[in-house]
């Protein structure tokens, strides 16, 4: 008897709810004939947000507090098994998706977003580990994207994020970081570790107008701390500004620039010894531009020696240059080691050289010239 009045209880609140869910003014409506379709619903429920405990108006609200110590809670869990669709007979793969969310602005709207995560660190809460959003990505069926460059995003392909869209009209950016501008919150903007990048941390295949646009006052623009790193640059490249406009030039300079490495570049006039000049660059422009040209040559029989740079070495012209000469001694000591003649124009107008004299024959020799050129 009381399973059966238990029964007749809860029949009677069922009966109720649906009455009054059915009803013109209930803060849920589902639709006739579903479970659990609120397309009519109406944002009538009162709720102060966790975390953002301002007034707010929902038609579903669900906040709760953790309970366990020893397991993982999720307050809310949507899972999704996708086993349907390769087969699918239309055009397109129909998609599976386990969430979507989406906000339409429609004409008399205010700000719209269509997911906004929020987490707050209090202070004295602990230390712990804290994220906004975690991105598990797992990748158990095969590689993707192995190809080079636009080749490699050839479907079928695999994203950890994208971010894509439509419409008629620019957006201002796909991925914005920032902050409340009085303070920095952010150690660093866009972080890779642990070695998980293969081909490129950041790879351009569009046309923009600048790939990478620096308008801030960084203290460094690019900083490499490797010494190992190498840059490859198959174009011009310009310092100081669009002013620059040598596009034949493999470095255009227009500011100051300062090099601690070496440049390697092949001579049409080598020496018997090296086919490769060995530069060190350091321009300043409160002195002209100064370059230092240096490397080894082997005396000839005589103990002379001709050394040959480029007239594209030169900052200016060799008449109006101011020269300084260092020579060093290889495997025996030169008392009589000078230079002969300073560096003139060849007649071919294509070489500059200068002539060492008086070492030992068949021995090397040090250089190094200093040139300042003419403001």
């Amino acid at each position: 008897m009381f399973n059966l009045i238990t029964i007749l209880v809860l029949v009677s609140k069922l009966s109720y709810i649906s009455s009054y869910l059915s009803t013109k003014d209930c803060p849920i409506c589902p639709v006739p004939g579903t479970i659990g379709n609120f397309t009519n619903s109406r944002l009538l429920l009162e709720v102060n947000p966790v975390g953002n405990p301002t007034t707010s108006l929902a038609s579903m609200v669900m906040q709760g507090t953790t309970s366990s110590k020893d397991l993982r809670e999720f307050l809310v869990t949507i899972g999704l098994n996708s086993n349907q669709g390769a087969d699918s007979r239309n055009a397109v793969n129909p998609d599976k998706v386990a969430l979507y969310v989406a906000n339409v602005g429609l004409q008399g709207t205010s700000d719209i977003w269509a997911i906004n995560p929020l987490i707050t660190q209090f202070p004295k809460s602990g230390d712990y580990t804290a994220q906004g959003i975690e991105l598990d990505f797992n990748n158990l069926n095969a590689h993707r994207g192995e190809s080079d460059a636009g080749a490699g995003l050839v479907p079928p392909t695999s994203y950890g994020l994208t971010v894509t869209g439509a419409g008629s009209f620019r957006s201002t950016s796909a991925i914005l970081v920032c902050g409340p501008g009085t303070h920095r919150i952010w150690n660093r903007g866009i972080t890779f570790a642990n070695d998980a990048i293969t081909q490129s941390t950041f790879q351009d295949l569009g046309n923009p107008d600048k790939s990478v646009d620096i308008r801030g006052n960084p203290k460094y623009g690019v900083w490499q701390s490797s010494k190992a790193t190498k840059n490859y640059f198959a174009g011009s490249v310009s310092i100081g500004g669009p002013e620059v406009k040598k596009s034949d030039a493999a470095l255009d300079v227009a500011g100051d620039i300062h090099f601690d490495g070496l440049l390697q570049r092949k001579r049409k006039h080598p020496t018997k010894v090296n086919d490769i000049l060995r530069e060190s660059i350091i321009v300043s422009s409160e002195q002209g531009h100064v370059t230092e040209f240096s490397g080894n040559v082997l005396l000839d029989f005589e103990g002379n020696a001709i050394v040959h740079l480029s007239t594209a070495a030169a900052s200016g012209t060799v008449e109006t240059n101011m020269y300084r000469y260092q020579l060093t001694p290889i495997g025996a000591a030169m008392c009589s080691l000078h230079v002969s003649r300073e560096i003139e124009q060849s007649m071919d107008d294509k070489t500059i050289n200068f002539m060492i004299s008086g070492g030992v024959p068949f021995k090397k020799v040090s250089w190094k010239v200093t040139e300042v050129a003419s403001e």
